[in-house]
């Protein structure tokens, strides 16, 4: 016995015609959304004086309540180094010698591994606590400026 293909009507071949094309149309459209970049769009904000003067202070505050407590200058981290005032170079200048296994063993060998400027260095550099460096060490480093 011969088996028959089933048969479709030109009705229903018309309505399975007019589905896959839903379906591709589907698959564009969520494609195109999917891919449609949203870094052209630039928010353009726009701040007056006052606003930026707020900004400011606020800045100012948060910068004058960080208390400086005696500390190892080789495990500065990023928000550290930030609150000391110091760049992001400088601070990766710091890490970058740290990932080699060496350690800063003075204020001098900090100074020149970090470029950090003399006026943020005599303001932080009270606060080392070198390994090993006792009093007399520091007390000779805070005359001899």
């Amino acid at each position: 016995m011969k088996t028959q293909l089933p048969y479709f009507s030109n009705k229903q071949r018309r309505a399975l015609v007019v589905f896959v094309v839903i379906i591709v149309l589907l698959q564009v459209v969520i494609l195109v959304v999917k891919n449609k970049s949203f870094d052209a769009e630039i928010a353009d904000y726009k701040i007056d004086t006052k606003t930026q003067s707020q900004i400011d202070s606020l800045k100012q505050l948060a910068f004058k309540k960080y208390d400086l407590q005696p500390f190892n200058p080789n495990f500065i981290t990023d928000y550290k180094g930030f609150k000391l005032g110091m760049t992001t170079a400088e601070i990766d200048k710091l890490l970058k010698f740290r990932s080699t296994g060496k350690y800063v063993n003075s204020t001098a060998e900090f100074q020149q591994v970090t470029g950090v400027s003399k006026e943020t260095l005599d303001k932080i550099s009270p606060y080392f606590k070198f390994p090993g460096m006792d009093s007399e060490q520091k007390i000779e480093y805070l005359y001899r400026k």
